[in-house]
C-alpha cells in the first residue's frame, strides 16, 4: 500500500514540474486579428517549456475575463518595463507550438 501511495505523489508531482515556469520581461506580442489567440515571447536568462512549446513562446485566450486581464496585465508590464512571472499550463492546446498559461503576475 505504501508504495502505490508514493507511486501517486510521484506521478503526480512529476506532472507539475513539467509546465514551463520563467521569470522576465515581455519580448514580443502577437495579437490575432482573426482569432481570440494572443501569443508572446519573454527575455528571461532561463527557460523551462513543456515538450509541445517548440516555439518558446506562451499562449491564451482574450475571449473570456480571465484572458482580458491576462492581456491587460501583458501589455501594462510591457509599458512599464516591469517583469512577469509565468506558470505554463503544461499543454499547448490554444496555439499548437506555444505553451498554454495557467497563471501569470507582473512583479513589482
Amino acid at each position: 500500500m505504501k508504495k502505490i501511495v508514493l507511486y501517486v505523489l510521484i506521478t503526480f508531482a512529476s506532472f507539475g514540474s513539467l509546465a514551463g515556469n520563467v521569470k522576465g520581461t515581455v519580448r514580443d506580442l502577437y495579437i490575432h486579428s482573426t482569432s481570440d489567440k494572443v501569443m508572446f515571447n519573454i527575455n528571461a536568462t532561463s527557460y523551462n517549456f513543456t515538450n509541445c512549446a517548440t516555439s518558446s513562446r506562451y499562449a491564451f485566450k482574450v475571449g473570456s475575463p480571465q484572458g482580458q486581464a491576462m492581456l491587460s496585465a501583458l501589455l501594462f508590464a510591457k509599458a512599464a518595463g516591469k517583469s512577469i512571472n509565468i506558470h505554463g499550463g503544461n499543454s499547448c492546446d490554444i496555439h499548437g507550438d506555444s505553451e498554454d498559461i495557467a497563471y501569470l503576475w507582473v512583479n513589482e
